[in-house]
């Protein structure tokens, strides 16, 4: 018996995508050290020069291949905290726009090299931090979490570092999609705390993973 293949929607125009990003420094801390980025992803060219004028030839950005979400929550009660999530999402942003060969129609078969590579986006953002702390003595020890979601349709890709959690809502119900990398969660996948017990332990804030710290293990999500 054979099966057909379910056909891929028509991707999205763009009027049909709303994007929107808000940070706020909570209640207890007096300094924001959370950062967000927002971006879409285009194929563009650049004109150097040319004997015709600009206007024949048209809009040179191409229509939007994906988004790319980031947001990055600097290590509270570290020195740096905000220095530390600016420079994970620089570094980031350099690593998509310089290294990665972002493929315009969706591929099944390289969907493994894509994960690979957005994996290594986490492993450059984790060096450049720890590098900038090292080179600032005042700044030592910086660490931040990251979460970025890649948006190329039909597909999403989460890599996520820390415990800033990405969520789906979908049909009216919000679907924890990120697992903490907390000392508590790894107590829970122990089997040592449940998951209640967890939530009011007082290490459910204790990182065994961040972004410029001893250890960084992206986690994705496919």
């Amino acid at each position: 018996m054979s099966v057909a293949e379910s056909p891929v929607p028509d991707r999205p125009h763009r009027e049909h995508i709303d994007v929107f990003g808000l940070t706020h420094p909570g209640r207890v801390r007096s300094e924001n050290q959370d950062q967000f980025l927002i971006a879409s992803v285009h194929k563009s060219m650049r004109v150097v020069q040319a004997s015709i004028p600009r206007e024949p030839m048209g809009d040179l950005l191409g229509p939007s291949y994906g988004h790319v979400l980031l947001v990055a929550d600097g290590v509270g009660g570290n020195p740096g905290g905000r220095a530390a999530s600016g420079t994970a999402l620089n570094a980031i942003v350099d690593y998509v726009l310089r290294a990665m060969d972002l493929y315009v129609e969706f591929d099944a078969a390289l969907v493994p090299e894509f994960v690979s590579r957005l994996r290594r986006s986490m492993e450059h953002s984790h060096e450049a931090v720890r590098l900038a702390g090292q080179a600032d003595e005042d700044q030592e020890g910086m660490a931040t979490t990251l979460t970025m979601v890649y948006l190329r349709w039909p597909r999403a890709f989460i890599v996520h570092v820390g415990d800033c959690r990405g969520y789906r809502l979908r049909g009216g119900q919000l679907e924890l999609l990120t697992k903490d990398q907390t000392m508590a969660q790894a107590m829970v996948d122990a089997g040592a705390l449940s998951p209640a017990q967890a939530e009011q332990s007082t290490l459910r804030h204790i990182l065994y993973s961040a972004l410029g710290a001893s250890r960084a293990e992206p986690y994705i999500v496919t």
